[in-house]
């Protein structure tokens, strides 16, 4: 179900000629992540940025984190719920811890030399005075194994991956180039019968000085739905590209209750930029097996909402970042104090008449 980089993207869609409408398709993308909808922050665009995710890093250095998700019916955190909807009984769709497995998500940043990037020309290397460039790279994979209307079996693997290079935190990690593709599938469920489908998306965005192109596709069960390439005229260090958002965000310093937005261009919108609202909701401990022969230590982290803000917003997400050091019983370091991302909330949506099938919580499970 999983479709790439964390977020809702919304993409209206004309079928065929039997339906003789539009359609709105709701479709999960980790590596777009984080235009997870609904969020009703406020605050002043302000791209300044920390380096609270590695204060010395240099050429060559590279670090990889990986998560695992589990399926959850039920999730919910202050006044958030993720809870399966009651109308999805097991004569319509099975839902249980065998329906998502093997779910992981992988985040491998490093920082490259700037005359490395070839992807495509951008004005914006000419006037850069940094070192070094930030790679993010993101893949995510799930399996999937419905069963439908008692009788029927659909097993598929989504996946998605994304890369984006940015500037150094002290240029607002600007944005210079990033591309993106997922595969979902999609479950509907309409008067008690439930069907999927296939969807696919890609995106490539160029970055420049004062425009930026952005060229979008969308294909359901193989139909091309959606093909553009347009330009939009902006100015550099003003907006954050949607595949670097939970890496920025690790990277912004929020007290509780307070909030900031940023533009983030838009697969979903063909590439325009949309005001997407971060807040700082509450302090929540999170249990993870990284300390001495695996038991669990307790890292501190503050709970953020993410989400577009505005009409068809959808649902907020939950993204959990780390706030200090988490420490072993003996007072050592078991992971160090990195602003990591430790947990993230993937919404499994249902079309049609119904609202959510859950939830995948996604954990942090191994740093390399």
């Amino acid at each position: 179900m999983i479709d790439k980089k964390f977020y809702l993207c919304y993409i209206t869609l004309e079928k065929d000629n039997v339906m003789k409408k539009k359609i709105l398709l709701i479709l999960l993308a980790i590596c777009m992540l984080a235009t997870a909808t609904g969020c009703s922050c406020t605050g002043t665009v302000s791209l300044d940025f920390s380096s609270g995710w590695n204060e010395s890093v240099q050429i060559g250095y590279s670090e990889t984190l990986t998560y695992k998700g589990i399926y959850n019916p039920s999730y919910s955190d202050l006044e958030f719920s993720y809870a399966k909807s009651d109308k999805l009984t097991d004569d319509v769709v099975v839902l249980n811890n065998q329906t998502y497995t093997n779910a992981t998500y992988v985040v491998k940043t490093e920082v490259v030399p700037k005359n490395s990037f070839n992807l495509a020309q951008s004005d914006i290397l000419d006037t850069y005075n940094g070192t070094y460039l930030i790679k993010v790279s993101t893949t995510f994979s799930v399996d999937v194994n419905f069963i439908l209307n008692k009788t029927q079996t659909v097993t598929a693997k989504d996946t998605s991956n994304s890369v984006v290079y940015l500037c150094q935190n002290t240029d607002a990690f600007a944005p210079i180039y990033s591309k993106a593709e997922s595969k979902s599938t999609i479950l509907t469920v309409s008067n008690n019968y439930a069907s999927t489908a296939l969807s696919q998306t890609y995106s490539e965005f160029t970055y420049n000085l004062k425009k930026y192109t952005a060229k979008t596709s969308a294909y359901l069960d193989g139909e091309l739905t959606l093909e553009t390439e347009k330009t939009y005229k902006y100015t550099q260090g003003e907006i954050i590209d949607n595949n670097a958002l939970l890496f920025v965000l690790r990277n912004v310093e929020l007290p509780v209750e307070n909030s900031r937005s940023f533009k983030i261009p838009a697969l979903a919108f063909r590439g325009k930029t949309k005001n997407a609202g971060v807040k700082s909701l509450a302090e929540k401990e999170i249990p993870l097996a990284f300390g001495i022969n695996g038991a669990d230590v307790n890292v501190k982290t503050n709970c953020y909402q993410i989400g577009f803000s505005g009409t068809q917003s959808g649902i907020s997400k939950l993204c959990y970042y780390q706030t200090e050091q988490a420490k072993n019983a003996d007072n050592s370091t078991a992971i160090l104090d990195r602003n990591y991302l430790i947990r993230f909330i993937e919404i499994l949506p249902v079309y049609g008449d119904y609202g959510m099938q859950g939830s995948l919580v996604f954990n942090l499970s191994n740093i390399a």
